[in-house]
């Protein structure tokens, strides 16, 4: 038989952590799994949403979709402008995404322009935090959202072209 060790409120991986939830084998004390240890954001402390002016994207435009569905409902504002993006950053109740060259996610901060190899465009650094709020137990659905997004990522890291990141 399986006992339940349900820490919810014992073990936290950060402060911004889902509980840990483990699994552990009565004779054997072995472990079995270990589920929900991702990060998650509080969507819904963002006042305001800054993101880049000028041409949209697909990405940063799934981003703000991404967050309005995990709680986000403020106002979203399109600039460039150096000391909009500089208070910005640096404002916890502020959401950045696809401008201001900095990933930090606890303080809302999603871009990927800094870093020449990103594996994931804002829209994908943004599913990894809500997936799991989005879809709770929903491995498949999960998956398919997940695709659709890496190949919104991989039109905006230049990586392939829309058609081919589809699969068409």
């Amino acid at each position: 038989n399986l006992l339940g060790l349900y820490l919810r409120d014992k073990i936290k991986f950060g402060r911004n952590s889902k509980p840990l939830y483990l699994c552990v084998n009565n004779s054997t004390t072995k472990f079995f799994k270990i589920f929900s240890i991702m990060n998650t954001i509080d969507f819904s402390r963002f006042h305001s949403c800054l993101t880049h002016d000028a041409i949209f994207h697909a990405d940063e435009i799934t981003a703000v979709y991404l967050a309005k569905r995990a709680g986000f409902s403020g106002e979203v504002v399109r600039s460039r402008k150096a000391t909009i993006v500089e208070t910005s950053v640096n404002d916890p109740y502020t959401l950045v995404l696809d401008c201001g060259m900095k990933l930090d996610p606890e303080m809302g901060n999603f871009d990927h322009h800094q870093d020449r190899n990103a594996s994931h465009a804002t829209a994908g650094l943004i599913w990894s935090y809500v997936k799991d709020q989005l879809y709770p137990n929903d491995p498949i659905t999960q998956q398919f959202v997940g695709e659709v997004i890496a190949a919104i990522d991989a039109v905006d890291l230049g990586k392939e072209n829309a058609q081919t990141a589809l699969g068409s």
